[in-house]
């Protein structure tokens, strides 16, 4: 979260002064960033600042540590949205989780604003300002698929992907999952039609089990795995054993790496798990292609 923590300070910096043109924005940024190197953040007395900052590090802190962050940040700003943010992605229990999103989801819309939030869709995931309330509608929708309210899970995915076109919290590979382990085929079809499938390997690799599940072993299918592998080979080694998946987690990976493989594999190898049928295909493919 530390880039986040960045732009928060930031901007709040330049709204505090009444920067008014780019010029003088850019030599503060110049200014601030040759400080922050050599003496770290300035202290600051906005305390909504100040809480916003403590939850930030307590995300990526371990439990015990990051709750005494939270707990001073609430005393600072006790309508902190990413507090009960927080407190929800601690939650174990989805049905207790989705409380306290749809809190932090009230106090961010209450904190941006109506004007704010209309005139800024589709580009929340662009500023800052924006993602805690992204972050709260993402916890409602990842604790209702929890829930196993998968059909009210998908509306609020569908809603936060209009709401960020940059996708920033990665809907469109959760869609595309949901749609197809419910065999939602006309939504799959319609999510295609507006992203570049190539682009992602989790999308790749679903859209050749949507393949399967609509067309069987056909030529169509056995394109659609062609691309697949042509984006990723990796997902193929692990998926035949010719390579072993570790314990590491991987938050960012570069697409068609080894790492975006595992990752794609550790977090939605149950759709491979659901569709045996798709696996032999897989390795009837490989054989035919030897």
């Amino acid at each position: 979260m530390d880039s986040e923590k960045y732009l928060f300070r930031i901007i709040a910096e330049i709204e505090k002064r009444n920067l008014e043109t780019f010029e003088e924005a850019d030599a503060f940024i110049k200014e601030f960033n040759r400080k922050l190197a050599t003496e770290g953040y300035p202290d600051t007395d906005d305390n909504k600042i100040r809480s916003q900052e403590l939850v930030l590090d307590a995300f990526d802190l371990p439990d015990s540590e990051g709750m005494k962050l939270v707990k001073k940040a609430y005393k600072l700003d006790p309508e902190n949205p990413d507090i009960y943010n927080y407190f929800g992605l601690k939650e174990k229990k989805a049905s207790k989780a989705i409380k306290y999103f749809q809190k932090a989801l009230k106090l961010a819309e209450k904190r941006l604003g109506k004007e704010y939030l209309e005139e800024n869709k589709g580009a929340y995931g662009k500023m800052v300002q924006s993602r805690p309330y992204l972050r709260a509608k993402d916890g409602i929708a990842s604790s209702l698929m929890f829930m196993n309210k998968k059909d009210l899970a998908i509306e609020k995915y569908e809603e936060l992907w209009e709401l960020d076109k940059t996708d920033r919290m990665n809907v469109v590979e959760i869609l595309s999952k949901l749609y197809v382990e419910m065999k939602y085929f006309d939504k799959f079809e319609k999510m295609l039609e507006k992203i570049n499938p190539e682009d992602n390997t989790v999308v790749c690799y679903n859209n050749f089990l949507y393949h399967y599940l609509k067309y069987g072993d056909s030529k169509k299918t056995r394109e659609a795995l062609k691309l697949a592998i042509s984006v990723n080979k990796h997902v193929v080694d692990f998926l035949l054993g010719e390579k072993e998946l570790t314990d590491e987690s991987f938050p960012y990976t570069i697409v068609g790496s080894e790492e975006e493989a595992q990752y794609y594999l550790t977090t939605y190898i149950d759709l491979w798990v659901q569709l045996p049928g798709a696996y032999q295909l897989l390795i009837d493919f490989i054989q035919d292609e030897l």
